[in-house]
């Protein structure tokens, strides 16, 4: 501006001011044109700072960190292959049936079952600890038992544990475990102290404890025990075991068998295979109700079907020897046809194992 009353000043000292004074281009220029902003360094705060010259090392350090977390996850995976090739040809190969000499370690490794059927499978491990323990116990008994035989008795016995199971559950009955307790501390009194009973357990079954005695041997017998007691009650057992007898009873008197044969057929009492022959016995070894009728009972005659606590019987006195000095009482030569109550537990449980669809994967030792 003041340029410009300068320039207007010295038009008026030499008269040339007609006008207006007009700005000069440069003036012009300044007055029109943007002012440009000056240039100044921009303040670098904490947070550009971090963004940026920080920013670079944080990715390498990130970089490190994610290949420190993968290098551990690529050697487990290593790991697990070369484990997997090792142990599934080995697994296949024991599922096909066939022998591995170190089947023991991998079992105390790998879940490995020994069998398999309806319900839980048997185990490998269940399988060989049952014939290390039991393999003395049989020998003891019969020193003539082949190592293949003794397998084959063992593992039949953990099938028959599940069928008894089988049995047990279609029949609603279930074994207390108070039972088993009682039944243990009662052997454990017998042996004197529970480190006594372990050291009788340890000589009669080697690298057995009562866990595994308890499972092996105490439970499925008392479960045995159980079917038998409960199912000989029922009123439909006794109906059936009287009807047995007197449909037995009409064969004899028609002539269609005879007493030896009748009594190896259907007797299911020990003296069966004798052709139920009791041999000379007095009424003070008989059952008061078979006592009973033996004493009027003509000779040669077939009873009617007679009951006492175990079921019916069929009796035949084939002598009668008087009184002797030797023998005060009377002797009879009698036979007899025995029909339990009692379940024939033998097949139903040979009926049971046939339900479980037993597929055994062990292969059997060499003879």
């Amino acid at each position: 501006m003041r340029q410009e009353v300068l320039v207007w000043l010295e038009q008026e000292r030499r008269g040339q001011n007609t006008g207006p004074v007009e700005p000069s281009k440069s003036a012009r220029q300044q007055k029109i044109a943007p002012r440009k902003a000056p240039l100044t360094k921009r303040p670098v705060s904490v947070a550009t700072m971090s963004s940026t010259a920080v920013s670079k090392p944080r990715r390498k350090h990130d970089a490190s960190r994610r290949r420190s977390y993968l290098n551990p996850i690529a050697a487990a995976v290593a790991l697990g292959a070369s484990v997997s090739a090792i142990f599934f040809p080995l697994i296949a190969i024991y599922v096909l049936g066939q022998e591995i000499a170190f089947s023991r370690p991998l079992s105390q490794v790998l879940p490995l079952p020994a069998a398999y059927l309806d319900g839980p499978p048997i185990m490998l491990r269940e399988y060989l600890s049952g014939t290390a323990a039991l393999s003395g116990y049989y020998r003891r008994r019969n020193p003539s038992l082949s190592t293949r035989q003794i397998h084959q008795y063992v593992f039949a016995r953990l099938v028959e544990r599940r069928a008894l199971d089988r049995i047990a559950q279609r029949h609603a009955l279930q074994l207390p475990p108070s039972d088993v307790d009682r039944q243990l501390n009662g052997l454990i009194t017998e042996a004197g102290s529970r480190q006594q009973f372990i050291e009788t357990l340890g000589r009669e079954f080697p690298s057995w404890g009562i866990p595994e005695f308890e499972s092996y041997l105490l439970r499925p017998y008392l479960l045995r025990q159980l079917i038998h007691l409960r199912l000989s009650t029922e009123p439909a057992s006794w109906a059936k075991a009287e009807q047995t007898a007197r449909q037995i009873r009409e064969q004899l008197t028609a002539g269609e068998l005879n007493f030896d044969e009748a009594a190896r057929r259907y007797s299911q009492d020990t003296t069966a295979t004798l052709g139920g022959d009791l041999g000379y016995i007095t009424l003070s070894n008989l059952t008061p109700e078979v006592a009973a009728v033996v004493s009027t009972l003509p000779r040669g005659q077939i009873s009617a079907p007679i009951r006492n606590s175990t079921g019916y019987h069929l009796v035949l006195v084939r002598v009668t020897l008087g009184q002797t000095e030797n023998s005060p009482a009377t002797r009879y030569r009698i036979q007899q046809i025995s029909i339990s109550t009692a379940p024939d537990l033998r097949t139903m449980v040979n009926q049971a194992v046939q339900e479980l669809n037993v597929r055994r994967l062990v292969a059997w030792p060499s003879p």
